[in-house]
């Protein structure tokens, strides 16, 4: 079989693709100048892993197959690893350079619940189960689906779960312990399933990310599903000309921190038409936390357009993080629905850095909870320059520069809400939108300095 694989490649090497796609018409009339991203060149060489061995019977253990097709592929000049209709049982793989991984329909590539196959030896934490780091023109596309076996790494809160549904829970073993009024049930002690860690505490620090690119130039993902995580489902850190295109992200609405679309100090990025419900916030911009943010450039040249948001916790989101800045940002054409508050941006002393230039226009809300504009410089109730660990000036967030205009919010508690210190949130804009709320209007510190121009605000 290796034999015959080694042959395809050999026919094919010598024929170029580029991702097909024009991309254009994302840049066109933008308030500030954003260069288009550039589309990773890939090789039409192709390789099936079922041809390779693998077997797609959910049980089988299909990673050395799979990490070696991707390895001996990408060292014959990279091209596309196809993953086959079946359900494909794997450890984490690390893709690499020139490498497409391309999942076709009626494909779906599983996390092993065994959470020790996510460690290598002599490490510390567990892997991420399809990581690209470093690489260079690196993909994932199709119709296929990577399933994060989240349930076996999560904890839950009993309030979250229906009776019934916390009885299956509690079925696959772990352990439960009561927190305030709320009763909390640990994945630890599960049934046939060994620990990772030591401690329930050590276990629930380790879970790691469904898809994570770091440090990737030139990365194309798209058309696939990525579902029950972990913890973030799509990490993408320090990319530079990233396409993330009609990807959709599922997970239960109660999994904790079950993030969608987690971007981190990248240049260059385009995220356009997908789908997400999820657990926790759907986009989220960050960009590395105090001294940390030495190690990275600031985030900038990002277009975040046409994506629709199911359910989440916020719609758009950016913090708590951003000690290495945030600029030059334009989200438009978006619909969040069913959050808990649209378009959040939260951090507090030790965590905060600036913004400059970023432009939100044309967002569709429906059915928030809380806010449909929120400020926060005292996030989880950290009182500005009280931060454990903080001398009261250290990495004070400054959200600044920001512009936001044509929303449209059909329900909310809370219309606009700012709250910080003085100096932490001002130089904002909201303009032309029309929300409606059902408690309060605006909830503005005087601290905070926003120009609210043609916004109407009706109470349902």
């Amino acid at each position: 079989m290796k034999k015959i694989f080694l042959t395809t490649v050999v026919l094919l090497a010598t024929t170029f693709m580029a991702v097909a796609a024009d991309y254009s018409c994302y840049y066109k009339d933008l308030p500030v100048n954003i260069p288009q991203v550039k589309q990773p060149v890939l090789k039409e060489a192709q390789i099936n892993i079922k041809d390779y061995g693998a077997v797609g019977d959910g049980k089988t253990d299909c990673t050395k197959i799979l990490q070696n097709a991707i390895d001996n592929l990408s060292a014959k000049g990279g091209g596309q690893v196809n993953v086959p209709a079946g359900s494909w049982l794997v450890s984490p793989i690390a893709l690499k350079s020139g490498i497409n991984l391309h999942l076709e329909k009626g494909a779906m590539i599983i996390l092993t619940p065994d959470r020790t196959k996510h460690m290598k030896v002599g490490a510390t934490k567990p892997m991420n189960g399809i990581s690209a780091q470093g690489c260079k023109n690196v993909a994932i596309t199709g119709e296929g689906i990577i399933n994060g076996n989240g349930i076996y790494w999560r904890a839950a809160k009993h309030s979250k779960y229906s009776n019934t549904e916390w009885d299956q829970l509690k079925s696959l073993g772990g352990i439960t312990a009561n927190k305030g009024n709320d009763e909390i049930w640990y994945p630890y002690n599960l049934k046939n399933l060994p620990n990772l860690a030591e401690s329930v505490a050590k276990q629930e620090s380790l879970r790691q990310s469904v898809v994570f690119f770091k440090g990737c130039e030139g990365a194309f993902i798209s058309g696939i599903t990525i579902i029950d995580s972990p913890k973030f489902h799509l990490e993408l850190e320090d990319c530079s000309n990233l396409i993330v295109d009609g990807v959709h992200i599922n997970c239960a609405w109660n999994a904790q921190n079950g993030d969608g679309i987690v971007l981190k100090t990248s240049q260059n990025v385009l995220i356009v038409n997908n789908t997400i419900d999820c657990g926790n916030d759907a986009i989220s911009l960050k960009a590395a936390t105090g001294k940390r943010a030495f190690d990275h450039k600031p985030m900038k040249d990002v277009v975040i357009a046409n994506n629709t948001v199911v359910y989440a916790h916020g719609g758009f989101v950016i913090g708590s993080e951003f000690a290495s800045g945030i600029s030059d940002v334009c989200v438009y054409n978006n619909v969040l629905a069913n959050t808990e508050t649209g378009l959040r941006f939260k951090s507090y002393t030790s965590r905060g850095g600036k913004t400059d230039n970023i432009y939100i226009w044309n967002i569709l809300m429906d059915k928030v909870k809380d806010e449909a504009i929120g400020f926060q410089t005292d996030y989880i109730n950290e009182a500005i320059y009280k931060t454990e660990g903080s001398t009261g000036t250290d990495w004070i967030p400054e959200f600044q520069g920001i512009h936001i205009s044509n929303v449209t919010c059909n329900k909310a508690r809370i219309g606009i809400s700012a709250n910080g210190a003085r100096g932490t949130v001002h130089n904002i804009d909201i303009s032309d939108c029309n929300i409606a709320y059902s408690e309060t209007n605006t909830d503005i510190d005087p601290n905070c300095e926003i120009n609210v121009k043609n916004v109407t605000l009706r109470k349902f």
